[in-house]
């Protein structure tokens, strides 16, 4: 009950706030609450990705992303999260978590968060990738962007996010066997993703970017 308490705290006072930029950095002051804490008497490990959950949402809100999802009925996706953990939080304990947009490529965004102590001590690192999937699959971000508004912002995610995102194609790779082998590259007119259904994420194919015709139209 107290997760969902915090849901629509944060919808409401997201609300409230200024419109950000794409590139601003989010933070936000919690405190551990009781139900936060594991039989260590710290706050659990998978709750750490829950308060991210909270910031994925406030971001898209006051970046404006949350209203373009509604109005093309598309929906936010997390392709996986990597987190380190260095301190402990313990009951009662203010912390801040920073939240920042760190890179992205054809489809997916790279968010870097830091759990941070009232002294600036970093108790966790991470990052997280998002994207928004329409009823065909992932949607292109440079379509994304464009239907916000703002030009598309490329830049290359650090190198640390790439070798996780490289492991993480080993792991099913090694996880599907020879199912998973990469395809052959496909023509932008074709459908990205051919790996076989039973080796592919929760979300089905990716869908290629739109093309415009010679008079500027959508096709």
């Amino acid at each position: 009950m107290n997760l969902y308490l915090r849901l629509l705290w944060t919808l409401f006072r997201t609300s409230r706030l200024p419109r950000i930029d794409v590139r601003d950095e989010l933070e936000r002051t919690f405190r551990v609450l009781p139900n936060d804490l594991d039989i260590n008497r710290h706050m659990n490990n998978g709750r750490y990705l829950t308060m991210i959950d909270l910031m994925v949402i406030e971001y898209f809100a006051r970046a404006g992303f949350l209203r373009v999802l509604m109005k093309n009925r598309w929906h936010p996706i997390v392709g996986g999260s990597v987190i380190t953990y260095r301190r402990e939080l313990k009951l009662g304990q203010q912390y801040k978590l920073r939240f920042r947009w760190d890179g992205s490529d054809e489809f997916w965004n790279y968010l870097h968060f830091d759990f941070v102590s009232m002294d600036d001590r970093i108790g966790a690192s991470g990052y997280t990738k998002g994207a928004a999937a329409a009823k065909g699959g992932l949607v292109a971000n440079e379509v994304a962007f464009e239907k916000l508004g703002h030009d598309f912002l490329y830049k290359r995610p650090p190198n640390f996010a790439m070798h996780w995102t490289n492991s993480k194609k080993e792991l099913m790779r090694v996880t599907c066997g020879t199912a998973c082998r990469p395809p052959s590259p496909a023509p932008k007119s074709h459908l990205i993703d051919r790996r076989p259904r039973s080796c592919q994420p929760a979300r089905p194919r990716l869908v290629a970017r739109r093309s415009r015709t010679a008079t500027g139209e959508v096709e």
